[in-house]
């Protein structure tokens, strides 16, 4: 979080120089304002990697990051023009991006597990909306018994950000391997079919101490 904190600091002193700059107009000021926005691009490109909304944004930044890469040599190329507007306009969702995802980061939880000394084995949260424990009201701090099943009342939890830790009822960290999730059900659907899904009753969520 730390890190991305400074991430979004660079990109917002990088965004003003490139108003400076271009301001200035000269040939040697846009070229520093070129390489503020590449700095100032760079994070949301690197978000857009993967098969998110970033990446919409990422594309829609790309050929901005082109411009400005190419007045970094030739500086001509963003002189009084839309594509000088274009190329400042996308460093405001450049900027944003970062900051929703600091934002995002920060309100991450962590899981406890607490299990029993020397215990080995899968743990396995599983919805039950009915007889489940509220994982907030636990603090995101789930004891274990020795059968290492728990009801929980619901998991939408898992399908935010969240990161998961384990230790002994004496405090010994143990290690902890994410074991992915099985949907509940299969249920019966109106004419025919079965259908599973993880917003039913039965989906379990695993973990496994070795």
């Amino acid at each position: 979080m730390a890190t991305l904190s400074i991430v979004c600091a660079i990109q917002v002193v990088a965004a003003a120089g490139v108003v400076l700059f271009v301001r200035n107009g000269q040939k040697k000021a846009l070229r520093l304002a070129g390489l503020c926005a590449v700095v100032c691009l760079a994070p949301l490109m690197l978000l857009g990697i993967f098969p998110t909304a970033y990446a919409i944004a990422a594309l829609a930044a790309f050929p901005a990051l082109l411009v400005w890469l190419a007045a970094i040599v030739q500086p001509g190329v963003v002189g009084p023009s839309p594509v000088r507007w274009y190329g400042m306009a996308v460093l405001v969702p450049a900027v944003a991006a970062s900051v929703i995802q600091l934002h995002w980061i920060a309100n991450c939880h962590e899981l406890k597990f607490v299990v029993p000394d020397g215990f080995k084995g899968t743990i396995s949260l599983v919805k039950d909306s009915v007889r489940g424990i509220d994982l907030e009201e636990t603090d995101y701090t789930v004891r274990v018994p020795s059968g290492a099943e728990v009801p929980i009342r619901d998991n939408r939890f898992f399908f935010r950000c969240y990161s998961a830790s384990a230790r002994s009822t004496s405090g010994v960290v143990l290690p902890l391997r994410d074991g992915g999730v099985e949907p509940g059900g299969p249920i019966a659907l109106p004419g025919g079919g079965r259908r599973s899904s993880t917003e039913f009753d039965g989906t379990r969520h695993r973990w496994t101490i070795e």
